[in-house]
């Protein structure tokens, strides 16, 4: 289920999630985060995945959980490019829950990359992973998986 807002209403919630120059509450920030994952379209998507450039580790927990919740494939390369993390600047919270997120969107094109990083140096890290992986093969590859994810 999804939300209806207008143009004019999207970008305030947009302009609201991504003020990362301290005069937006971080608790309106969250408010608006959880306002386009209610909206939860493809433009919601890419606009919470942008997020991923703010400092804060807090919001970028939430962004990825967020993405995992909204179900739609267009978020997993975003939530991959966080897992694998080149430059460093997600941190081991936002990369575990990146690979949560993965594991709930239970994408076979994500099997591979998962599998890698179960033996990322974070424990966090690594353990979601093994989750996520078994979760993924869980739902592809036993007839009970099968059979509810088309529930």
């Amino acid at each position: 289920m999804s939300i209806s807002v207008s143009p004019e209403q999207f970008k305030t919630l947009a302009d609201c999630l991504l003020d990362n120059s301290g005069k937006t509450p971080l608790h309106e920030r969250f408010r608006a985060l959880f306002t386009l994952k209610a909206v939860a379209s493809e433009q919601a998507v890419e606009v919470i995945a942008s997020g991923f450039a703010d400092p804060s580790a807090l919001l970028k927990h939430e962004l990825a959980y967020v993405l995992g919740q909204i179900g739609r494939p267009s978020a997993i390369p975003h939530l991959e490019k966080v897992l694998i993390d080149a430059d460093g600047f997600q941190g081991e919270m936002v990369r575990h829950e990146a690979a949560e997120a993965l594991g709930a969107l239970s994408s076979l094109q994500s099997l591979d990359l998962l599998k890698r990083y179960k033996g990322d140096e974070s424990r966090s890290v690594r353990e979601t992973c093994e989750i996520a992986v078994a979760k993924i093969e869980w739902d592809h590859f036993t007839d009970e998986g099968r059979q509810r994810k088309q529930e």
